[in-house]
């Protein structure tokens, strides 16, 4: 229901996605409904926090390439989400909302079997509402009626998030010797520290929270 979108929406800068409060304090504490209606009705846009709150996670998959809104729905196998044309994308790029109570999960770049690369928007990023001005003059629009049930991510598409994305619960913190700073030691024990295991054979790791390799 749209109603979930209330405690996720901020008040943005007119025409643009930056926050007109400090992040800190822009992100932490919800805006009252009347303080929306009044921004909304002076021409401020409204900005909706992706990630977690009340059980369920907002994602929204993003991509300025042309024909990637068809690919996500052929990846799938039907439509899903509420979608958002964005004024700056291509015709075919996409920006569809959904949500999933599968929590922690983080924003990460996602690559579709048909090569179509997509921004999966899951936690801390900022994604304009219908009805916001774009820099450009336009406006976001919505695609056709949001109503019913939230949208649920496509297991598919979840999977792929998933595999890509490092929930918040499993981050590691690096043991480093004391006093000792990253980037003052090798890779061959500063790796090891930050991934909780040993090095393999290949000398190449995965960064467990910026999904980097390490080499």
């Amino acid at each position: 229901m749209l109603e979930l979108y209330i405690p996720r929406l901020r008040i943005g800068a007119a025409g643009s996605k930056r926050p007109s409060a400090s992040w800190k304090r822009w992100r932490e504490n919800p805006t009252p409904v009347e303080q929306l209606r009044v921004a909304r009705a002076r021409g401020k846009n409204l900005l909706c926090c992706t990630g977690d709150l009340n059980g369920l996670s907002l994602i929204v998959f993003d991509s300025d390439e042309e024909g990637a809104d068809a690919a996500l729905v052929e990846f799938v196998g039907h439509d899903f989400g509420w979608v958002t044309d964005s004024p700056r994308q291509p015709i075919g790029g996409t920006h569809r909302h959904t949500f999933t109570t599968t929590l922690g999960l983080r924003s990460c770049n996602i690559e579709l079997s048909s090569g179509h690369k997509i921004e999966a928007k899951a936690n801390g990023s900022l994604v304009a509402m219908p009805g916001n001005l774009h820099p450009n003059g336009s406006r976001y629009t919505r695609r056709g009626e949001w109503a019913g049930e939230p949208p649920e991510t496509p297991a598919a598409l979840l999977e792929l998030v998933k595999h890509h994305s490092t929930p918040s619960s499993a981050r590691v913190t690096p043991n480093l010797p004391h006093g000792a700073g990253v980037f003052s030691l090798p890779p061959s024990v500063y790796a090891p520290a930050l991934i909780g295991s040993e090095i393999d054979s290949s000398g190449n790791v995965r960064c467990p929270n910026h999904n980097d390799e390490i080499g």
